[in-house]
């Protein structure tokens, strides 16, 4: 259990391969685990930007775990990429 106030720290599995006690990660969220959306969200984000997840091929599922080891739920993480376009004027006249 995290040591901050009003953080708790939450676990995930995410079902890309063959599944070990290894591949369970770790987050620190305010989110209380009422909030599962917001927990799944998360998790997932910290898997994409800490734990490689950009590597992966989306779908995949993540199941999320309470800071007692309490399962809260399995959801289906779909990447949406937006792309993000800058124009410069480059006038050749």
């Amino acid at each position: 259990m995290n040591s901050k106030p009003g953080i708790n720290q939450y676990g995930y599995i995410v079902f890309d391969k063959e599944v070990t006690l290894e591949d369970y990660r770790t987050f620190d969220s305010r989110f209380d685990k009422d909030e599962i959306i917001y927990l799944a969200e998360a998790a997932a984000e910290d898997y994409y930007s800490i734990n490689k997840g950009w590597k992966d091929n989306y779908s995949i599922s993540i199941e999320v775990y309470a800071p007692y080891g309490e399962q809260l739920g399995i959801f289906n993480v779909k990447y949406e990429l937006s792309p993000y376009f800058i124009i410069e004027n480059i006038n050749l006249n």
